[in-house]
């Protein structure tokens, strides 16, 4: 009863345990189908999280960039009511209604007794049409935008839900990749900007 009063006040349902369990996550196992109920009655539907990302596939895209952002956005409209908001500060009155780790976990069928299992399919499909794309795209710059959507905390927002614990070797490849990237930038900047102050100061002198 007080982990519905406490939802229904918008708490947040993603807060975690000593073991890291989720309030939905806890419900699941001690069969507290109230709870359940009243956390599903604020989380988007899969479907409609699945429809977004499985509508044009990244591989396929003309324009990875933007399609990323456009998807990024929808999400932020479904699950926190504006493209804009942080998913990390939510405003006072907005609630987290992604529940993105929620959304991978359900009743293990195979179970007598009540436990949890993720979903791998799910994690699959956010991994690979949400999560490596846009850090690709954060290494290369190509997320940087001036209508104020924060894709950084939303990437972040991913990462600290867990996504990338089903990601493994992907993620650190891509981040590898990206450090690289941004050091290489650096340094064609740093050269770029060393030789066009040589030339003033040879200007200057001559």
């Amino acid at each position: 009863a007080t982990v519905v009063i406490l939802v229904r006040n918008r708490a947040s349902p993603l807060a975690r345990n000593h073991e890291g369990y989720t309030p939905y996550m806890v419900a699941i196992e001690k069969k507290a189908l109230d709870v359940l109920r009243e956390i599903r009655r604020v989380m988007v539907p899969w479907e409609d999280v699945e429809e977004l990302l499985t509508r044009e596939k990244v591989a396929e895209a003309e324009d990875r960039a933007e399609l990323m952002k456009d998807r990024v956005k929808h999400l932020m409209v479904l699950g926190f009511s504006g493209p804009k908001q942080d998913p990390l500060e939510l405003r006072r009155g907005i609630i987290d209604k992604l529940q993105i780790w929620n959304q991978l976990v359900i009743k293990d069928p195979y179970e007598t007794a009540p436990k949890c299992c993720i979903l791998e399919i799910r994690a699959a499909l956010l991994r690979q049409e949400l999560l490596i794309p846009l850090l690709e795209l954060t290494s290369s710059c190509q997320l940087s935008t001036e209508d104020g959507v924060r894709f950084k905390r939303f990437i972040r927002y991913l990462m600290i839900g867990g996504i990338s614990v089903f990601c493994g070797i992907d993620v650190n490849k891509v981040t590898q990749i990206g450090h690289e990237g941004l050091e290489n930038l650096y340094q064609a900047v740093h050269t770029h900007a060393r030789a066009s102050l040589q030339r003033d100061k040879d200007g200057e002198t001559g």
